[in-house]
């Protein structure tokens, strides 16, 4: 670039028409070494950034830009800084896997609220320590366990929840669970009753 046209200006209608000139012209290597050479630590404005958000929305990267430029980022070693922007950037309603901030994890529901002392490292809790901590109007210590009364996970009406000592609360996890073993194992009686009922049946 000539020392005539450095830090000049121009309007947005002269860049328009030189965008149009170099469209479709392919540059050779120096050029574009020369040109990497002169962005290098070029800081632009939050309205440039924007402007170049805009510009490239919704533009679809063929097939050998997306293998440069996965080339170009191996190895590529990030500062604490930018992992903790990355980070930022695609924490909570900014994730492109975001349903509403509710995930069922293991059975249980997980509500995501970051500002919760007890939340998780990526801002969940369990909706039902959540339930009993509005009714008890204190957040629970980690001991204390909140129980289902019927052995459902994810059921957490207020009237289905129970707190206890995690002692107590295995006791009790126990006693539903082999309940719902003899009615499992009841019902599995039931079903081959009824198969050879019916295959007695088509025999006749």
């Amino acid at each position: 670039m000539s020392k005539a046209k450095k830090g000049k200006k121009f309007s947005a209608e002269h860049r328009r028409n030189i965008s149009k000139a170099l469209k479709g012209r392919k540059l050779s290597e120096e050029a574009k070494r020369k040109m990497s050479e002169s962005h290098k630590g070029l800081r632009r404005s939050e309205e440039t950034k924007r402007k170049i958000g805009e510009a490239h929305k919704g533009k679809k990267l063929s097939e050998e830009t997306k293998r440069k430029l996965s080339e170009y980022h191996k190895g590529l070693k990030l500062s604490e800084k930018t992992r903790k922007k990355i980070s930022e950037a695609n924490r909570g309603e900014k994730h492109w896997n975001w349903k509403g901030g509710r995930k069922i994890s293991r059975g249980y529901v997980n509500i995501w609220k970051p500002s919760h002392p007890y939340s998780n490292c990526c801002g969940y809790i369990f909706e039902h320590r959540l339930v009993m901590e509005k009714r008890i109007g204190r957040y629970l210590f980690s001991w204390e366990i909140v129980h289902h009364k019927n052995g459902i996970k994810n059921d957490n009406r207020d009237e289905n929840l129970e707190l206890s000592p995690s002692g107590k609360h295995n006791k009790m996890v126990q006693k539903v669970y082999q309940e719902n073993m003899s009615l499992k194992k009841a019902n599995f009686v039931l079903f081959l009753l009824t198969q050879k009922l019916l295959e007695e049946k088509g025999r006749k």
